[in-house]
C-alpha cells in the first residue's frame, strides 16, 4: 500500500443510529485498490468499490494515475453485532490478495422499541445432535414456557421474523445482497435496502429514519406479531400461565440482535461432548440417508470433523460473550441427573422449579419418549453417554481427539487416554 486513512469514525464518536458510516481512501502503488471490505469475526459483511473522487489525496500523490478516484465509504448495519465489538477494515487488490487497513473497536446500544412485550424469549443455543429436541420437548411442558411441540420442535416463528429486520433494515450492498436495478424480478428473495446508500445516510433527517426510526418501529411490530402468535400456541396448548417462548439457536446474530430487543430475555446453552456430537450425527445421517450436520457428500472424516470443530468453537465463543447472564447445561448432566439439571435451568429463568414440578416434567417427557424414537440413534439416553467409546476404534478416536480436542478442551471436558475406550 502507497497509503490509506479512515476518515470517519473518528476515535471517541457517538452515533444514534443502528449504522455505522466509514469513510476513507486507500492507494496502492500501482493505483486505487479493487474493493474495501468490512469484516466481522471474520466474515465480510459489507464490500465497496474504492474510487470516489478524493481531490486531496492527487495532490499528495501526483505522480500516481488516477490517485483522485481512491476514496470509499461503507455502511454497516449494527444489528446483531456482540455490545461490544470490533471491525476489521481490509483493502482487496486486484489479484485478490488483501491488506490490513484498520480494526474499529466499536460499542452498540439496545433497540428502543415502543412496544412492552408479553412474552420474553428463551433462546436454547447449542449445535446438531446435543440433545436440542429433548430439552425442547420437556421445557415446553412447564406451564410456563410455550414452544412449538410439532418434532423436531424447530417451528421458530421469532427467529424468522428478527432475521427479516436484520435484513430489510441493513443498507445497500450490491456487491454481497440486492441491487435497485434488479431486486423486483426475484420473488423468492429479499436483500438489503438497495436505496439506503450513502447519500442518503449523510442526510440527518434521512439518515435517522434508515438507520434507527424504521428498524425499531418494524422491530416493535414484530416482537408484537410474536406475542399474538405464541399467544396462540399457548392457547392451542392450554397454558395460560406463559411467560416465555423457546426456540432452537446456532450460534450466529439471531440470538444477539433478539437479547437486544427483548430486555427480559434468557438464553440457555447446551453442550455435549463433541465425539459423541460426532458419532451421533454419523449414526443418524446413516439412518437417514442423506448427509447433515456438517457432512457433505465427497469429503474426507478430517473435513468433517473440521466443520464439527468450528461449529463447536463457534459456539464456545458466544458462551463466552455471553456466560455471564446465560445458563450452561451439559448434556451428560442432562441425562444422568435430570432432576438437578433441571431445577438448576428453571431457578435461573425465575420459573418454577419445585420437585413436584421438576418432577411432572420428566414423567411428561418419559411418557412421550416414543415420538423421539426415529430422533435417536442410541438404545436409551444413558447409553447416549460415552458413546464414542463403543461406536470407534482406536484409530477414529485418535482422530477424533486430534480434531476436536481443543474445544473439548475448552468445555472441559475429559480426554481420556485412547487406550480406555471399548
Amino acid at each position: 500500500m502507497l497509503g490509506y486513512f479512515i476518515d470517519a469514525p473518528v476515535p471517541g464518536a457517538q452515533f444514534d443510529v443502528h449504522t455505522l458510516r466509514i469513510l476513507g481512501w486507500a492507494l496502492a502503488i500501482d493505483g486505487p485498490v479493487a474493493a474495501v471490505e468490512t469484516l466481522y469475526h471474520g466474515r465480510v459483511v459489507q464490500r465497496t468499490s474504492a474510487d470516489a473522487r478524493r481531490s486531496d489525496v492527487a495532490a499528495r500523490y501526483s505522480d500516481i494515475e488516477e490517485a483522485e478516484n481512491c476514496g470509499f465509504s461503507s455502511l454497516v448495519s449494527t444489528l446483531g453485532f456482540t455490545e461490544k465489538f470490533q471491525l476489521s477494515i481490509q483493502a482487496v487488490h486486484s489479484d485478490g490478495t488483501t491488506t490490513q487497513l484498520a480494526t474499529l473497536h466499536c460499542t452498540r446500544g439496545p433497540l428502543d422499541i415502543d412496544f412492552e412485550p408479553k412474552l420474553q424469549p428463551l433462546i436454547l443455543t447449542s449445535m446438531g445432535r446435543t440433545g436440542t429436541t429433548w430439552l425442547m420437548q420437556l421445557m415446553g411442558q412447564h406451564p410456563e414456557i410455550v414452544a412449538s411441540r410439532t418434532y423436531p420442535h424447530e417451528d421458530s416463528v421469532a427467529k424468522y421474523l428478527f432475521h427479516a429486520l436484520r435484513v430489510v433494515a441493513a443498507p445497500s450492498s450490491p456487491h454481497l445482497s440486492s441491487s435497485a436495478d434488479d431486486f423486483h424480478g426475484n420473488l423468492e428473495f429479499v436483500g438489503h435496502n438497495p436505496y439506503y446508500d450513502d447519500g442518503l445516510a449523510a442526510l440527518p433527517e434521512l439518515g435517522y429514519w434508515l438507520g434507527r426510526r424504521f428498524p425499531e418501529r418494524l422491530a416493535a411490530h414484530l416482537v408484537e406479531e410474536v406475542d399474538d402468535w405464541y399467544a396462540m400456541l399457548a392457547r392451542r396448548y392450554r397454558q395460560p400461565s406463559v411467560r416465555f417462548f423457546a426456540e432452537k439457536h446456532v450460534p450466529g446474530h439471531l440470538a444477539v440482535l433478539m437479547r437486544s430487543i427483548y430486555v427480559g430475555a434468557r438464553e440457555v446453552f447446551l453442550v455435549r461432548d463433541f465425539r459423541d456430537v460426532a458419532c451421533s450425527a454419523l449414526a443418524f445421517n446413516k439412518k437417514r440417508g442423506f448427509d447433515a450436520f456438517g457432512a457433505k457428500a465427497g469429503q474426507t472424516m478430517e473435513q468433517f470433523l473440521e466443520s464439527l470443530r468450528l461449529s463447536a468453537f463457534a459456539l464456545y465463543r458466544s458462551w463466552k460473550a455471553r456466560g455471564d447472564s446465560s445458563h450452561l447445561v451439559r448434556y451428560e448432566d442432562l441425562v444422568l441427573s435430570p432432576e438437578s439439571t433441571l431445577i438448576a435451568l428453571l431457578e435461573y429463568l425465575g420459573a418454577d422449579a419445585s420437585p413436584e414440578m421438576v418432577a411432572g416434567l420428566l414423567s411428561s417427557g418419559a411418557a412421550q419418549a416414543g415420538l423421539l424414537a426415529e430422533h435417536r440413534t442410541s438404545e436409551s439416553l444413558e447409553a447416549s453417554v460415552g458413546r464414542w467409546r463403543r461406536d470407534s476404534d482406536d484409530a477414529f478416536a485418535r482422530l477424533m481427539d486430534n480434531a476436536l480436542g481443543s474445544v473439548l478442551d475448552l468445555f472441559e471436558y475429559d480426554r481420556s487416554p485412547i487406550a480406555s475406550a471399548d
